[in-house]
C-alpha cells in the first residue's frame, strides 16, 4: 500500500482540469487568469498554491470555462466535481471545506504534522 501523499502529488485545480487559467495559463496570453490562481486570503489551503485546490471557496473562478459566481451560489455543484472528490481524498479529516473552517482546521493538523508522538490520528 502506497504511504502519505505529499505536496508534490497534490494537484491544484488548474493542473488537475488542464483548464490554461492558472498563474502561467499554459502559455495562452489571450486567457485571462482565474481567481482561484491569484495570490489572495486563501493562499496554501489544503496544501495547494494560491486557491488553488480550495477554488469552490473563491468567487468568480473559471471552472468549465465560464465564470461560476459566488461561493454560497457554486457551492452545491462543486461538491459534485471530481477535483473537489479528489482534495476531500487526499486531505481527509483536515478538508478545509469552507471558509469558516480554515482556522481550525488549520491549526490541529499542523499540531498533529509537528507533534513527536509517532501517532496519526
Amino acid at each position: 500500500m502506497g504511504g502519505p501523499i505529499t505536496r508534490k502529488e497534490r494537484k491544484n485545480c488548474w493542473e488537475h482540469k488542464n483548464c490554461g487559467f492558472g498563474p502561467d495559463k499554459n502559455g495562452r496570453n489571450d486567457k485571462p487568469q482565474c481567481p482561484a490562481a491569484s495570490p489572495g486570503m486563501f493562499n496554501g489551503v489544503n496544501k495547494g498554491a494560491y486557491a488553488g485546490r480550495f477554488c469552490w471557496a473563491v468567487a468568480e473562478t473559471f471552472c468549465g470555462g465560464a465564470s461560476q459566481g459566488r461561493f454560497a451560489n457554486k457551492f452545491v455543484d462543486c461538491l459534485q466535481c471530481d477535483f473537489f472528490r479528489q482534495v476531500d481524498l487526499e486531505e481527509g479529516r483536515f478538508l478545509v471545506l469552507t471558509p469558516f473552517d480554515i482556522k481550525n482546521t488549520t491549526s490541529t493538523q499542523e499540531e498533529i504534522e509537528t507533534s513527536n508522538s509517532g501517532f496519526y490520528l
